[in-house]
């Protein structure tokens, strides 16, 4: 399941009001919201989180990834991640992000559209 966009100063979802610095957009759930994160960034303070994963594209991660958790378990003797070398960890965790970017990826090709909405 897909997130809605967030407002950028108190995470309550947007409400169509939108502030675009740098070409980005920052979405608010109200004009005094809005208003708020303008002067935010302006100032140059850094806002909370921007972006969420999608549901759906974790779970294809992990069930992608289970190949080669099985595969790092098996040279290591454990199946317990903090047994594993960074080397190790960094390979798995490197292998879930591709899977799930791999996925957003898709999605994107999908819509038909080559814009980023």
């Amino acid at each position: 399941m897909k997130k809605s966009s967030l407002c950028g100063e108190c995470g309550l979802p947007a409400q169509g009001f939108l502030y675009k610095h740098n070409d980005v957009y920052y979405g608010s759930c109200s004009m005094e919201h809005l208003e708020r994160i303008k002067e935010r960034i302006e100032k140059g303070e850094k806002l909370a989180r921007k972006t969420y994963t999608n549901n759906l594209g974790v779970q294809y991660a992990r069930k992608q990834s289970k190949e080669k958790y099985l595969e790092i378990a098996k040279q290591t003797g454990s199946f317990e991640l903090h047994k594993w070398s960074n080397e190790q960890r960094d390979s798995f965790f490197n292998t879930i992000i591709l899977n799930y970017l791999d996925f957003e990826s898709e999605l994107g090709n999908d819509n038909g559209s080559d814009e980023i909405l």
